[in-house]
């Protein structure tokens, strides 16, 4: 017997067997030193427009936006734009209708009673469970509670520029909305008026930023934004983090009221590097990651670029981006190639309108609203 032919036989399948383990084993946990990959996958939602509750290969939306997770019970919810509902989605990607019918009003009430008028920010309170909606084309904040109880906490329904309370107050077709635990109220990307408005849980509603269309930094009141879009808190240091759409930036409130770019040139392109050279086009929605400590952007992307006078009859396709919060720096991970629906890493994932984005505080996995898809992703 060939004893020295048999040695490195039995040595490179041992190699075999230890090559095929290793590529099987589970990547990572997220984590501060593991940053989310950007291996994108579908959770729920059949790709086809409608209203459908069941299983998450079966159930249906039309244009969901604003997207929120519940860690009290690992549940999503999601304000499904064109449907006028809040959504509830379970672990396994089933579908259920929380609050909202198909018709578009503003009435108060319980489930299928209660209307909204094409929602598209929500957002979690942890600690009464409630949440709270940006009632888009109602110009109005309102409640729901987990037993889908709604009710308008702020907001006359008219669209307008008044602080005040309650109805007194008005919006203009307020984009997104975030839950500041350490006071205990809501800050909205209120976009038509280019402001960032306060409101208390008791309908309190005060401009806290911004107000007129611009572009400015220094304190709240010197503030200037462009059609901010999303809006995001900061539990680690108290920062508030707004999608300023128009100017193609990522801005930054300090607890004290400043305000500065974090990052984003002021240039209208999609493009990675440090914070002074990083480009967002159409920043749409953000969320803070506890779990890594970056900030994730979804870009919406565009059906055709329009360059001065000239325009170029070419899709900017939707990606997902990371953002520092201590430098700035941007990297995209995942989409970015060209638009339509693909799973996938990287670049290979495709999206057609992503609009919400949330993160799950427990494992740190991120989802989107892929609207033009009509599916909520998830990216690990």
């Amino acid at each position: 017997m060939n004893v020295p032919f048999l040695l490195p036989l039995t040595c490179m399948l041992s190699a075999a067997v230890v090559s095929l383990a290793a590529s099987t084993e589970s990547p990572a946990a997220i984590s501060r030193e593991n940053p989310v990959r950007g291996e994108t996958q579908s959770l729920s939602g059949s790709g086809h427009k409608g209203n459908d509750n069941g299983p998450a290969d079966q159930a249906s939306f039309s244009f969901p936006a604003g997207i929120v997770f519940d860690k009290t019970n690992g549940d999503l919810y999601v304000a499904d734009a064109d449907n006028n509902e809040i959504r509830q989605i379970a672990q396994d990607g089933s579908v259920s209708t929380l609050a909202g019918s198909l018709q578009a009003n503003s009435n108060d009430g319980t489930g299928a009673k209660a209307g909204f008028n094409r929602p598209f920010g929500i957002t979690w309170d942890p600690d009464n469970g409630n949440l709270y909606v940006a009632d888009t084309n109602h110009h109005a904040i309102r409640e729901v509670t987990p037993q889908g109880v709604v009710r308008t906490i702020a907001g006359s329904g008219h669209e307008g520029r008044a602080d005040g309370t309650g109805s007194q107050a008005t919006f203009s077709h307020p984009f997104g909305i975030a839950y500041d635990p350490a006071d205990h109220s809501l800050y909205v990307a209120d976009s038509s008026n280019n402001e960032i408005r306060k409101v208390t849980l008791d309908g309190v509603v005060t401009t806290f930023a911004g107000g007129v269309d611009g572009f400015a930094e220094g304190k709240t009141t010197e503030a200037r934004f462009s059609g901010p879009t999303g809006i995001a808190y900061d539990p680690d240091d108290g920062n508030l983090y707004v999608c300023d759409w128009g100017n193609g930036r990522i801005r930054r409130i300090s607890p004290a009221g400043d305000v500065s770019t974090l990052s984003g040139n002021g240039r209208r392109a999609v493009a990675d590097g440090d914070a002074a050279t990083a480009g967002f086009l159409t920043p749409a929605g953000i969320v803070y990651n506890p779990v890594d400590g970056y900030l994730y952007v979804v870009e919406k992307g565009t059906q055709r670029l329009t360059d001065y006078m000239i325009t170029v009859s070419r899709p900017l396709p939707p990606s997902v981006r990371r953002v520092s919060t201590t430098t700035g720096a941007v990297v995209t991970i995942a989409g970015n190639k060209s638009r339509g629906y693909v799973e996938g890493s990287g670049e290979v994932a495709q999206f057609f309108f992503p609009l919400g984005i949330a993160a799950n505080t427990v494992s740190g996995v991120l989802y989107v609203s892929d609207s033009g898809n009509e599916r909520i992703r998830e990216i690990h």
